[in-house]
């Protein structure tokens, strides 16, 4: 992992996932953070996506990779790693779904490995996570689970500072991880059409880690 910077400079981190968490396939899932710190990059590359492929971007929750035309995800990808963002990729393994009986403590766990990971590159990054729960009780854990990770780690942070977003045609940076955690996906798949798309942004990737159950 890239060592740890000390700068003032702050960070916003866009989190989505790719595959099933629930899967016993070898891929499984994956949770991939973007790291930036000028977010009005991603808007940018977006907004330049979206008068090159109108029609990719036409419904109301905007792009997403999975059905998309490959050409857009290929569009991004390239412009992405033209920016000075850094990427982690966490790999939820077979052992960590084994040792959970309940999948969403697993998600919500593997998020929180995800961040902490990040923070130890970054101290000072703000989380904005795909909201993957509308059950107030579920949302409310994750950004629990957060708060303690934070105070683990020394970091001053408050629970307004973590956004947990629905997604849509407004937000750029979960529509650009969309499309970084659905290309490393196809990758581990092997896809003929769709496994190349992610060496277009494995330059930007500081970390690959693999979260494989509980911490003690």
């Amino acid at each position: 992992m890239k060592p740890v910077s000390r700068s003032a400079k702050r960070y916003v981190l866009y989190l989505d996932e790719s595959g099933d968490v629930g899967s016993g396939t070898h891929e499984g899932m994956h949770i991939v953070a973007v790291i930036i710190a000028a977010p009005e990059i991603l808007r940018r590359i977006i907004l330049a996506a979206r008068k090159k492929f109108p029609r990719a971007f036409a419904s109301p929750r905007g792009y997403k990779a999975e059905g998309a035309d490959i050409r857009v995800t290929a569009s991004l990808l390239r412009e992405l790693a033209r920016s000075d963002c850094e990427i982690v990729v966490v790999r939820v393994t077979a052992h960590a779904v084994r040792s959970y009986a309940d999948v969403n403590a697993l998600y919500i766990d593997a998020v929180a490995f995800a961040v902490a990971s990040a923070w130890k590159l970054h101290p000072n990054i703000k989380p904005v996570l795909h909201r993957r729960y509308y059950q107030e009780s579920l949302t409310r854990k994750i950004t629990n689970r957060l708060l303690d990770e934070a105070r683990r780690q020394g970091i001053a942070l408050s629970a307004d500072a973590i956004e947990q977003r629905a997604g849509g045609a407004q937000e750029y940076g979960l529509q650009i991880a969309d499309a970084v955690a659905w290309s490393y996906t196809q990758a581990r798949r092997g896809r003929l059409r769709t496994a190349r798309l992610f060496e277009l942004i494995r330059a930007r990737v500081v970390a690959v880690i693999d979260y494989t159950g509980k911490q003690k």
